[in-house]
């Protein structure tokens, strides 16, 4: 589980940053399912926000599947997933990024999940930079 380093900077903004480097190894998981879940964050209402993550899916395993839920609610919706770009359990690579619209989830509180199906194959998923943070619109400026 990713350590809470969630942190409300004012009643205006909400800023949550899970940035710890997550390694999933595939050769350590016995077959079945791989799961890392963030804490529960609160998304104060009136604003929008999203999640943005930098992973790299190196194993021989299913895809990398992010999804999100309301801590009111059992099952997580799929925001994406990731196929993986090769195998291996010391050299991510690069780094992609993904960025989802959390907009439904504005007033709630929520959790995200990283999911993957393991073999007991080769390889690892890196998660790195998990961020929900505000939206914030470009407003028009007259001359």
């Amino acid at each position: 589980m990713l350590q809470d380093t969630e942190k409300t900077l004012n009643d205006k903004a909400i800023e949550a940053t899970m940035n710890k480097f997550i390694k999933m190894f595939n050769e350590h998981c016995q077959a079945g399912t791989a799961v890392m879940l963030t804490p529960e964050i609160q998304l104060p209402a009136g604003k929008q926000y999203e999640l943005r993550v930098d992973y790299s899916h190196k194993a021989n395993c299913s895809d990398l599947a992010i999804g999100v839920k309301r801590t009111t609610e059992s099952q997580f919706t799929v925001l994406g997933s990731m196929r993986s770009t090769g195998t291996s359990d010391y050299d991510p690579g690069e780094f992609a990024t993904v960025v989802y619209d959390l907009s439904a989830y504005t007033g709630s509180t929520i959790q995200a999940e990283f999911l993957a199906t393991t073999n007991l194959g080769d390889g690892a998923i890196y998660v790195d930079n998990v961020e929900i943070r505000e939206i914030r619109s470009c407003s028009s400026v007259d001359n």
